[in-house]
């Protein structure tokens, strides 16, 4: 088995941030949904990955919510053990009109193989990333664009100290009402990334139509908005300039621009399972907008992969 990945590094929509103090932050995912029966939190906990609970119920794993402390990126690193995985191999296109499959990289390689599994994000699928011979069903093509490719935007910002200890307590975020509607979605929650209170970063999300506002502002006027908001909360104090913070680009990222999948208002879930449609035994997808059941989550993208694993094995 060979992966060809188009990035620098794996992880796609789990990449881990280690360069702030003490803590691991994820520019993506970083919360495992649901900790009872749930794959990705059993093997978190063989990497003693898993930390920080969360009083939040998810219906389809039992059990509280949980922030990974040292990332998702352990886990993937573990998952990859082994494997031959090649950096840097985009694949332009897929031909399965004959007998093997030839697949094409950006570098005109051309890889020929029995069977293909193709997890490049829903917003690739929609834009035609892969050129697909011959090319995909109109049955498919309208499930790809029934559903909608999200994006969610983080800010995270380490502090002198935790200003926020004086008004917050006992909580492990905090959050705002936007004083007009034209701000909703826009650092509506902050999160303390250490709530045993010894470091002092914080983490915020950019959601819904705010993610189109700071598109195309700099990182600098992200941060300057998003200051704005945490000195309006706690004005009765001093807030300090963060000595250091990030803001994620998912959406500028020419390989994954999206963050999760979602069913378009007037859609179905049955996209997902539409989708999910193996092509003659040869072509094979996954990903989290292949699993109707867990869209959104990496434990989704992970039983995507066990699922075809499993259906490649039986042809």
């Amino acid at each position: 088995v060979i992966v060809l990945e188009a990035k620098d590094r794996i992880g796609g929509r789990v990449w881990d941030d280690k360069t702030f103090k003490g803590v691991t932050v994820g520019r993506g995912a970083q919360i495992v949904n649901g900790c009872v029966n749930n794959p990705m939190a059993l093997m978190c906990e063989q990497v003693s990955a898993r930390s920080w609970d969360h009083n939040e119920f998810f219906a389809q794993f039992a059990g509280d919510h949980t922030l990974l402390t040292v990332g998702y990126s352990t886990v993937i690193d573990k998952l990859a053990e082994g494997l031959d995985i090649r950096l840097n191999f985009p694949v332009q296109s897929i031909d399965y009109s004959g007998e093997e499959v030839q697949v094409t990289t950006a570098d005109g390689t051309v890889w020929t193989t029995q069977k293909v599994l193709v997890t490049i994000p829903l917003a690739l699928l929609q834009k035609n990333a892969i050129q697909f011979n011959p090319p995909l069903s109109e049955k498919k093509i309208k499930a790809i664009n029934s559903l909608g490719a999200g994006v969610i935007e983080k800010i995270a910002l380490q502090f002198p100290y935790r200003f926020w200890d004086s008004k917050i307590q006992g909580a492990d975020f905090f959050g705002h009402v936007p004083p007009n509607s034209s701000q909703r979605g826009l650092f509506s929650v902050f999160y303390d990334m250490d709530p045993e209170g010894k470091q002092s970063i914080l983490m915020s999300v950019v959601t819904g139509d705010a993610v189109t506002t700071i598109k195309n502002l700099d990182d600098k006027q992200v941060l300057q908005q998003c200051m704005t908001v945490l000195r309006e909360l706690f004005k009765e104090q001093e807030v300090p300039d963060p000595v250091k913070f990030f803001v994620t680009r998912w959406s500028k990222d020419p390989w994954l621009q999206m963050a999760y999948s979602f069913v378009k208002t007037g859609g179905s879930g049955e996209a997902y399972d539409i989708i999910a449609e193996d092509i003659q035994g040869k072509i094979f997808f996954a990903g989290e907008a292949t699993n109707r059941h867990f869209p959104q989550t990496v434990t989704g993208a992970y039983l995507s992969g066990v699922r075809e694993a499993s259906k490649i094995a039986a042809f």
